[in-house]
């Protein structure tokens, strides 16, 4: 259940966190399964460690792309079916990886921008959002907070 905060019908808070996923030896920072008619295209986001070619589709997956972010793979994966867990190997040992559909509609017809916070206070930050909303008419913010979670 995502956190939810709000002061009124023109302000909503959603906090979310990375659907971390410790799989084969890896660190998985989320995987988002995209509906592709009777199928699902799978984008899978893993912290740096293994290489691209450490991965081997299973059963039902086929990779169709496969980058190097930062020294951490992505793999965009086409995956048979429309539930059920992302198989592939790593190294050989077999990994089962649960993806969660994208929650795009929360900014469906919003002027949205989007930043990273890295340490900046508060003020800074709604500062950024203010300018945003005067100069351009942001009416919605996607802010990824890099800092630990409860650190500040």
């Amino acid at each position: 259940m995502p956190d939810v905060t709000g002061t009124d019908s023109n302000e909503l808070t959603l906090r979310r966190q990375l659907k971390v996923q410790r799989v084969g030896g890896v660190t998985l920072l989320d995987a988002i399964a995209v509906p592709d008619g009777e199928n699902r295209l799978v984008h899978l986001f893993f912290k740096a460690g293994p290489t691209a070619d450490s991965f081997a589709p299973g059963s039902g997956v086929k990779i169709l792309q496969s980058r190097s972010i930062g020294e951490a793979v992505y793999l965009l994966c086409a995956v048979s079916g429309t539930q059920g867990l992302v198989e592939l190997s790593l190294d050989g040992v077999a990994i089962q990886i649960e993806a969660q559909p994208p929650e795009t509609d929360i900014f469906a017809g919003l002027n949205v921008g989007f930043a990273q916070r890295n340490g900046e206070s508060a003020d800074i930050v709604l500062e950024w959002l203010r300018v945003h909303v005067g100069a351009h008419g942001m009416n919605g913010a996607l802010i990824l907070d890099r800092a630990e979670p409860g650190s500040d």
